[in-house]
C-alpha cells in the first residue's frame, strides 16, 4: 500500500504524537507537511526536513498532503477541518470535534457533502475490553438494561498541567474542562455503548485546580432506547483514580474494572423474583469471568485481511485508529470510529454545562442557539462556577 501523505495542523503535546506515530509507520505513512502558529514547535528532532507552515490555509493549498491531522486547541477544530475538507482533503480531527455542537453539525454536515476520509480518534472504542461490553449489550446478555453508573477519575492532572499552556482550563481555550478535554473519551463510550440520550441533569464544579472551568462532573442521563438511567462522574483531581463502569441488567451485572470484565449472572432473572411468591426475594448470583478477546482480533484495521473479511492488528488506542484511516484511504476500509459520530460527545457535554448554569434538565436535541449564547457569557467573563 502507497504510504498516504500526510499534514499535522497543531504541533503541540498531541501533534507531536501523532507526528512520531506516523513516522514509526512508514509503510503507512509519509509526513508531508507541519502547521503550527509557533515557530518553535518546528526544531524538535521528528520535525527536521518536513516542509512547515505557520498558516493552516497555506498548508491546505500547498499540495502537499492528502490527509491532514488536526490536532489544534478545540474551538479551532470545526473551522480548520471544514476547510480541509472543501479542499478536497481528507481529515483525522483530534475529540472534540468543537467546543459546541452548533459547530460540530457544520463540521459534520461538510463531512458528508465531501465524500472524503472522515475519522476522530476515539480510540477507547478500540480497545477489546470495551469491544467486549458492546458486543454483550447489542447481543442480550444482560437482558433488558436497568440502570449503568460510571466513574471516571483516571484523568488526574496537576497544576502544572493547566499553567503549561495558557489555553486549557478556559472557556475561550477549551470551551469547558474536564468535559471538553479528558471526559469526551468517556462519553463516546456512553453513546456507542448506549445510543441517544432523552435528558440529563448535571453539576460542575472546580474543586481541584486554579482553572475557570470545570475540573469535576457529574450527570445523570436518561437513555432514548430503554429509559434508563446512566450515571456519569469524571475528575481530574483524584489519585490513584478509578475506571469503573457497572451495568445492571435483568439478567445479571457486568462489571468493568481494572482490566478486567466480571458479569454477575442471575440463577433466576430480576421479572422471576419480583413476580415470584416470596415476598422478600433472595438474589442467588454466579460471577462469570468474561475472557477477553486478544487484540489481534480487533476488525477493520488495516493489515491482513481475516477470512471474515475484517482485518487484524496489533495495536490498539490511536494506532489502531491511523492504521484504519490508512486503509480506509487507500482501500476502502470502512472507518472503526466514523468522524460523523463525534458530534455526540460534545452534545453530551454541552447538555450537562447548561444543566449546571440553567439549573435544570436538559432535553435532547440540545437548544443550540441556548448553549452558544451560555457559552458567549462564559467566555466573556458574565458568567462562572460557583
Amino acid at each position: 500500500m502507497e504510504p498516504v501523505r500526510t499534514g499535522i495542523i497543531g504541533v503541540g503535546i498531541m501533534g507531536t504524537s501523532h507526528l512520531r506515530m506516523l513516522k514509526a509507520q512508514p509503510e503507512h505513512f509519509t509526513v508531508t507537511a507541519l502547521c503550527d502558529t509557533n515557530p518553535e514547535r518546528f526544531k524538535i528532532p521528528e520535525a527536521e526536513g518536513i516542509p512547515h507552515f505557520e498558516d493552516y490555509r497555506e498548508l491546505l493549498d500547498s499540495g502537499l498532503c492528502e490527509l491532514v491531522a488536526v490536532a489544534t486547541p478545540h474551538p479551532c477544530h470545526s473551522r480548520i477541518a471544514r476547510a480541509a475538507l472543501a479542499k478536497g482533503l481528507h481529515v483525522l480531527c483530534e475529540k472534540p470535534l468543537a467546543d459546541t455542537v452548533a459547530k460540530a453539525d457544520a463540521l459534520v454536515a461538510a463531512a458528508k457533502r465531501s465524500g472524503k476520509v472522515f475519522a476522530t480518534n476515539f480510540g477507547m472504542r478500540t480497545y477489546p475490553l470495551n469491544k467486549l461490553i458492546k458486543s454483550l449489550i447489542d447481543e442480550g446478555r444482560l437482558g433488558k438494561i436497568l440502570r449503568a453508573d460510571f466513574v471516571c477519575t483516571n484523568w488526574m492532572r496537576s497544576q502544572g498541567y493547566y499553567d503549561m499552556q495558557s489555553w486549557r482550563g478556559s472557556w475561550k481555550g477549551e470551551g469547558g474542562g474536564v468535559l471538553m478535554n479528558q471526559a469526551p473519551h468517556n462519553l463516546d463510550l456512553l453513546y456507542w455503548w448506549f445510543g441517544e440520550m432523552e435528558s440529563v441533569r448535571g453539576h460542575l464544579t472546580t474543586r481541584f485546580h486554579k482553572i475557570e472551568t470545570e475540573d469535576e462532573v457529574e450527570a445523570v442521563f436518561i437513555t432514548k432506547n430503554g429509559h434508563f438511567p446512566v450515571r456519569f462522574y469524571a475528575n481530574t483531581g483524584e489519585a490513584p483514580g478509578i475506571d469503573r463502569m457497572e451495568i445492571v441488567g435483568e439478567k445479571g451485572t457486568l462489571i468493568r474494572e481494572e482490566g478486567k470484565l466480571i458479569f454477575r449472572e442471575l440463577k433466576k432473572t430480576v421479572p422471576e423474583l419480583l413476580g415470584g411468591p416470596d415476598a422478600f426475594p433472595k438474589s442467588e448470583t454466579e460471577d462469570v469471568d468474561v475472557p477477553i478477546p486478544e487484540q489481534s482480533a480487533a476488525p477493520v484495521v488495516a493489515g491482513e485481511k481475516t477470512k471474515s473479511g475484517g482485518y487484524n492488528s496489533a495495536k490498539a488506542g490511536a494506532p489502531f485508529i491511523w492504521e484504519n484511516v490508512a486503509s480506509a484511504v487507500r482501500e476502502g476500509t470502512p472507518l472503526y470510529v466514523p468522524g460523523v459520530q463525534g458530534w455526540a460527545a460534545v452534545e453530551f457535554a454541552n447538555a450537562i454545562t447548561l444543566s449546571h448554569f440553567t439549573n435544570s434538565t436538559v432535553k435532547f436535541p440540545v437548544d443550540r442557539k441556548a448553549y452558544d449564547a451560555l457559552l458567549r457569557e462564559l467566555k466573556q467573563g458574565k458568567k462562572g462556577l460557583i
